[in-house]
């Protein structure tokens, strides 16, 4: 990103370090609560849906499609995370690697979700029809293990979480104002 010169590197700090705040306060219910949501989690489900429709003309198989769904949610954030990191923009990545780790929740919800099947979902889903998991989880056999891999995807996903916050952290601390590693108004951040 090139500094506008119009707005001070101490002004480019402080709107990163308010975002970094927000993104501390929207890891809380990740971090706290079996089932979070919040409004991110819109824009999280139009990928998810999205990545069942991109698929379905490319690839005939329910089970890709089914898949698709999650590889789209999961997708965007990652895409974001490796355009921001090849483009040095340190911060950026951290909070789109956050951004990723919060998906991952939402995908550990829904594979514990996969036998009992108690989440409302868009499109009804009753008798496992329309349940990503559900599917997927019985075509491989492994629905009997919904809970043991959904926990274990939550964990990773606290962990991508947390690695994404400390990533924005310790660019702030490094990029204070004042500080030796701050930039200057002709520099790239």
């Amino acid at each position: 990103m090139h500094d506008d010169p119009l707005v001070s590197p101490t002004m480019r700090w402080g709107v990163r370090a308010a975002a970094f705040m927000g993104a501390c306060l929207l890891a809380w219910p990740y971090l706290t609560h079996a089932q979070p949501w919040t409004l991110l989690d819109y824009a999280n489900l139009a990928f998810h849906e999205a990545g069942h429709y991109i698929l379905m003309p490319f690839v005939p198989s329910p089970f890709i499609v089914s898949l698709g769904g999650t590889l789209g949610q999961l997708f965007v954030p990652a895409a974001f995370t490796v355009y921001f990191a090849l483009r040095r923009e340190i911060f950026a990545a951290g909070f789109t690697f956050f951004w990723l780790g919060q998906n991952l929740v939402n995908v550990s919800v829904y594979m514990r979700d996969a036998k009992v099947m108690l989440l409302p979902l868009l499109g009804g889903g009753e008798d496992g029809e329309g349940h990503d998991w559900n599917f997927l989880f019985g075509r491989m056999g492994l629905l009997h293990e919904s809970v043991r891999i959904g926990d274990n995807t939550r964990v990773i996903a606290t962990l991508v979480m947390l690695a994404g916050l400390a990533v924005m952290a310790m660019w702030l601390v490094q990029n204070r104002p004042g500080g030796q590693g701050s930039p200057t108004a002709d520099e790239e951040m």
